[in-house]
């Protein structure tokens, strides 16, 4: 996935090709839940500037996502969890005709730098640089 900026919100361009498909030329749902994984994960870690992961996700099937079909994935901020650590961001999947397909929600935990040991220096630099590009 590549990944820009739009207002408040990080997005990525996608067309899923057979290779993401389950039944019937549909995608996946696991692909799909991937697909807002990154993209709220993302988010946070630009709007955030620190590292985070996963505590939970919840993903809403609006309408199947037929293979070949270009999409547009958003995700957003959407406020803090119990503790300081702790933050949300919610994510869109949409056609190019702006028909939502899914969407996500999830809770994010940071990690602290020490905890990121088994990440090498190189690999936190490059994600850290990236989030200058988008």
């Amino acid at each position: 996935m590549d990944f820009y900026r739009s207002g408040d919100k990080v997005c990525s361009d996608v067309t899923l090709d057979k290779n993401h498909s389950g039944w019937s030329d549909m995608v996946h749902g696991g692909i799909i839940s991937t697909l807002f994984d990154e993209i709220m994960s993302w988010t946070v870690l630009y709007f955030e500037r620190s590292f985070f992961v996963t505590k939970r996700m919840d993903v809403k099937y609006i309408r199947p996502i037929i293979i070949g079909t270009p999409l547009v994935i958003s995700g957003q901020m959407s406020g803090h969890g119990k503790s300081p650590k702790e933050v949300k961001a919610k994510g869109e999947i949409r056609n190019k005709e702006g028909n939502l397909m899914a969407k996500s929600t999830g809770d994010f935990v940071k990690i602290k730098e020490e905890d990121l040991s088994f990440v090498s220096e190189e690999a936190k630099k490059e994600i850290l640089e990236y989030f200058m590009d988008i």
